[in-house]
């Protein structure tokens, strides 16, 4: 399957191409910017964390405005301010902890967003005409992003052990690459097609709080977890 979509995919970039160079004529210089909003699809480490930091996390929003100028036709310098925001997937986190229960006890979870905001820079390859632009990009820069406050109360004998996930902030380096399909609706506005990856890795000072009636105990350490998100969306455009 997994063949079968970068076949079609390559397939779908090759005849965008291909109509591009057919387009009535080329700018000399596409440079934008753009509005765009979708999903955040998670993955790998960033969609299933541990269970004492935030479990699996649910297909969530991305947001980014960015620009491009260009130097030529084709390469050109960019900046992408945006960001991406996740729920916690608390059923899957109420299962699991059932199951560490043995079906014995009660558990009942609060959970904030996992949020994550970045500033990134790097160089545009553009191909295309008057109708249709397609843009590769590969940018470096900050990433933040904030581990959310998670509160989990089970109950086991009649006296509830409340355990309080407190939220951290980490600042990172991070990359974000894809591509973008422009194409030109009226004037210069047009509609973009996003599809595109954030990845990060970041190290939280985790802090963990037990607490069972007034006695209170306190954990710490620290975690580094990568993340992977895929960001598919769409966007207005302005091309000058």
């Amino acid at each position: 399957m997994a063949m079968i979509l970068r076949k079609l995919f390559a397939v779908v970039v090759v005849s965008v191409l291909h109509f591009s160079a057919y387009a009535q004529s080329e700018s000399e210089k596409p440079h934008f910017i753009s509005l765009n909003v979708g999903t955040s699809v998670p993955l790998k480490d960033y969609q299933a964390l541990d269970t004492l930091n935030a479990s699996n996390v649910n297909v969530g929003l991305s947001f980014s405005l960015e620009g491009g100028l260009y130097f030529n036709k084709f390469l050109g310098l960019g900046l992408s301010v945006g960001g991406f925001s996740n729920a916690v997937d608390r059923d899957d986190m109420s299962k699991q902890i059932q199951k560490e229960l043995n079906e014995s006890g009660m558990a009942s979870i609060k959970a904030d967003d996992w949020v994550n905001v970045y500033a990134m820079l790097g160089p545009y390859l553009s191909f295309g005409g008057e109708v249709i632009v397609v843009d590769f990009k590969f940018l470096g820069g900050i990433m933040n992003s904030q581990k959310p406050l998670i509160t989990i109360t089970t109950d086991e004998s009649g006296e509830p052990l409340i355990q309080k996930n407190h939220a951290e902030d980490a600042f990172a380096f991070g990359f974000n690459y894809g591509v973008h399909l422009r194409v030109k609706l009226i004037g210069g506005l047009g509609l973009r097609i996003n599809a595109e990856g954030v990845v990060s890795e970041q190290e939280f000072k985790n802090k963990v709080d037990y607490i069972r009636g007034s006695g209170t105990i306190s954990k710490e350490k620290k975690i580094t977890t990568e993340f992977k998100t895929l960001n598919l969306g769409v966007g207005l455009v302005f091309n000058f």
